[in-house]
């Protein structure tokens, strides 16, 4: 696949990059479009670390599902991904304030 990715802080590059492998029960997307936010940059740059290298940065982005995996999604459905996680026990989650 193309991304843009680092191996090493201060070198995003743009080319190949070897497909994803993905676990039973995740879902593989083709991502088709991602937005850039200040945490791109400050993995980018090396003001906050990221793991594992090489890595491709972005955390907001839509796709198309290639693999649905064992959930109810199916092959070419377009998808927003909403990078959150809730433990959905603390004060705040049972407050709804997640």
């Amino acid at each position: 696949m193309k991304a843009a990715f680092f191996e090493k802080p201060g070198e995003l590059k743009v080319g190949d990059f070897p497909d994803p492998e993905h676990k039973h029960g995740e879902v593989l997307l083709r991502v088709t479009l991602a937005g850039v936010n200040p945490i791109d940059r400050f993995t980018v740059t090396g003001s906050v670390q990221a793991r594992p290298l090489p890595h491709v940065p972005g955390a907001e982005f839509v796709g198309e599902v290639l693999d649905p995996g064992a959930s109810d999604f199916k092959r070419g459905n377009r998808v927003v991904v909403y990078n959150r996680l809730f433990c959905g026990v603390c004060r705040h989650c049972l407050r709804g304030e997640t």
